[in-house]
């Protein structure tokens, strides 16, 4: 029974977080460079606004179920750090940038992904939501094989 738990827990913590209902997430714009800058278009179908918090993490995955997260994810920074409103059957662009160092260590993946999202934070370090990213370009970014986490960064 107590392994039976333990392995209930495991898996919980290492769930992908939730899809936030009425939420969807569009890239119209991705440009990498020395750095990546994404424009992000938020659509809400839900009867209520919806507030996204600053600063998510992008995130790739191994599968196009997303449910396989790569090993590194990094801030997705906004020009503006305050929560983002999406109002009810609305829709909302934002920009992110994601500087050099955090592009590199993103690249330490060894290989390219499958899909991509974002993840939003509130109060703690798990987060809240998620949603997946349509049209980002997933072979923007050639991954650097055999590299470590935090050594990617000058």
């Amino acid at each position: 029974g107590s392994l039976a738990l333990l392995a209930l827990a495991a898996a919980t913590a290492h769930a992908e977080p939730p899809d936030q209902a009425g939420l969807s997430c569009r890239v119209t714009a991705q440009r990498v460079a020395d750095s990546m800058s994404l424009e992000v278009q938020f659509s809400n179908t839900a009867d209520t606004d919806l507030s996204l918090a600053p600063g998510p993490h992008l995130v790739w995955y191994r599968d196009t179920a997303a449910e396989d997260a790569m090993e590194n994810t990094v801030r997705a920074s906004r020009v503006q750090n305050a929560p983002l409103v999406i109002p009810a059957k609305g829709s909302r662009s934002a920009l992110f940038a994601i500087g050099p160092g955090l592009l590199d260590e993103l690249r330490c993946n060894a290989a390219l992904p499958a899909a991509a999202g974002l993840y939003f934070y509130q109060f703690n370090r798990r987060p809240r939501f998620r949603c997946l990213l349509q049209g980002y370009a997933l072979d923007a970014l050639a991954p650097k094989p055999g590299c470590s986490p935090g050594a990617a960064r000058p």
